[in-house]
């Protein structure tokens, strides 16, 4: 087989192997897929990378003279089947009925023995489906995981949806090759993306962490009075909008994961425009008012401090009738609930809804508005606040507040309002926003922001390549087309990340070359 066209089939197939491998990154030696399912991996149809078989042909794709089946090499396994390659034509394609011929080797000396084999055919092996999903069917190019060295880091995005069946067979520990086999980080645990759902969350190896911080999401809904629970055949309602969990592993700026976060989120979409939202626009402070802040703080030796608003949304007061389904875990709280025939009203700004961002910045601006504040009219995100002779302003990103002044029994009094009204937590002087380390001197009247441990996440997660080459860019290089389509989506997500970095803190990227090809399809 041509190794430099197949390789990135073969690394694929290695990490599927060794994940499917035990370890002793994993407490009891299990492999990375059984830490991460609880069930042991199927490994009945595991087959090696090239191995020969013959692939059935569809009566409805051959003629009657035709061969029935054609001669193909193993590039991978699949759902329900195997990744081959046709033998004569080079052809890749997905088959489900494929035969291999049971082998038995003779093992010959070192240094160039023979190796004597026995053929016999076998039934045909169709794999349990596992891990793989569709989309991968149809690239050529899968973004393979990669073995990390440091856990504080980002991990590349797993496949979507894991399902191993258990198998009666074990592995023979003597096959296994030690190799580098104390490096943590290549668990499957830690290299797995954040849950899509309750139920995906309940089911590794974290679970406990995650459920509580579900309960901790719902308990501080229950206390805000975030909505009342209504029944929906003595009040009948228009519209019922759907909800959804976003579970998400905070970290510091270092990369490190702090805390795991569950929030209850509506599917604003699902909502109908003049029977449950009407206004939705929200603004937040530009980053060049950010930069012009702190300019300001250094020439006029302001401190600024930082702070944000817990559960900011929940706050505002809901201003149409949102009515949303039972979410899904709400049975932690009350086990009795009937999901067919109650709805919870929302009588709060909760998260995801349409006018959310809106009703919360309008609660804000108005509380700052009732203790003197004045309004920029050159960004609505910026506030200020004259009191004997003192200058005191305030921006507001979301939930995100800054606070700039000389004067501490002014910072003091702003605070003692905002905590009346809302509660806060306080986070000392600015030192990240956005993504960004930000560290200004007031003495040497210097500031500067950082995104370094922005950029290597981004740089791990598309496993962007460092390698100072001799040469950087071949003259005349000429690119084959399936090179170009099976990088499009990434170099889309990828361009995604950037204009998020540049979009938030204005920090523009140099770029050697542009791509010219249409990225939207």
């Amino acid at each position: 087989m041509d190794k430099e066209k197949y390789w990135i089939y073969a690394f694929e197939m290695a990490v599927y192997i060794r994940n499917r491998c035990p370890t002793r990154a994993t407490t009891g030696n299990k492999t990375p897929i059984e830490a991460l399912t609880g069930k042991k991996p199927n490994l009945k149809y595991m087959r090696r990378f090239g191995e020969k078989c013959v692939a059935y042909v569809d009566g409805h794709k051959r003629g009657k003279l035709d061969s029935k089946g054609v001669q193909c090499r193993v590039l991978g396994i699949k759902e329900k089947g195997y990744l081959l390659v046709e033998t004569d034509s080079g052809r890749i394609f997905k088959s489900v009925h494929v035969k291999f011929p049971k082998t038995a080797l003779g093992l010959g000396r070192r240094g160039g023995g023979t190796v004597e084999r026995k053929t016999k055919e076998e039934k045909t092996a169709t794999p349990e489906p596992e891990e793989q999903n569709s989309e991968e069917e149809e690239a050529r190019s899968p973004s393979p995981i990669r073995i990390l060295q440091r856990l504080s880091q980002l991990p590349p995005k797993p496949r979507d949806k894991i399902a191993a069946k258990d198998i009666n067979s074990a592995v023979d520990q003597s096959n296994i090759i030690d190799g580098r086999r104390r490096r943590a980080a290549y668990t499957f645990s830690a290299t797995m993306e954040d849950p899509k759902s309750i139920a995906e969350a309940l089911q590794r190896d974290d679970a406990p962490k995650w459920k509580g911080a579900i309960l901790d999401e719902l308990n501080s809904l229950v206390e805000n009075g975030t909505w009342e629970v209504i029944d929906l055949k003595k009040e009948p309602t228009e519209n019922i909008a759907d909800t959804k969990w976003v579970h998400k592993r905070k970290q510091d700026a270092a990369g490190v994961f702090e805390k795991y976060k569950s929030r209850l989120v509506v599917r604003g979409f699902t909502q109908v425009e003049g029977v449950d939202y009407d206004e939705t626009f929200a603004p937040v402070v530009r980053s060049t008012t950010i930069k012009a802040l702190i300019s300001v703080a250094l020439a006029k030796e302001y401190r600024i401090t930082q702070m944000d608003v817990v559960t900011a949304y929940l706050n505002s007061k809901m201003d149409f009738n949102v009515v949303i389904r039972i979410p899904d875990g709400y049975e932690l709280l009350d086990p009795q609930i009937d999901r067919k025939r109650h709805a919870l009203r929302l009588l709060k700004g909760q998260y995801g809804t349409k006018q959310g961002g809106y009703l919360w910045n309008e609660e804000f601006k108005g509380t700052l508005v009732s203790i003197g504040f004045k309004q920029a009219v050159s960004d609505p995100g910026l506030f200020r606040i004259q009191r004997n002779g003192s200058e005191l302003l305030i921006t507001l990103y979301v939930d995100n507040i800054l606070i700039a002044t000389d004067n501490e029994d002014l910072r003091k009094w702003v605070e003692s309002q905002l905590v009346k009204r809302y509660k806060v937590k306080f986070l000392g002087e600015i030192y990240t926003l956005l993504g960004s380390v930000i560290s200004y001197d007031l003495k040497g009247g210097q500031a500067s922001f950082q995104q370094t441990s922005y950029l290597e996440l981004i740089e791990q997660w598309y496993q962007l390549e460092n390698t100072k080459y001799r040469t950087p860019l071949e003259a005349g290089i000429r690119l084959p087309e399936e090179a170009v389509d099976s990088t499009m989506g990434q170099y889309r997500s990828l361009l995604g990340a950037r204009q998020c970095q540049q979009d938030q803190m204005g920090h523009q990227p140099h770029k050697t070359h542009a791509r010219e090809d249409n990225l939207c399809p």
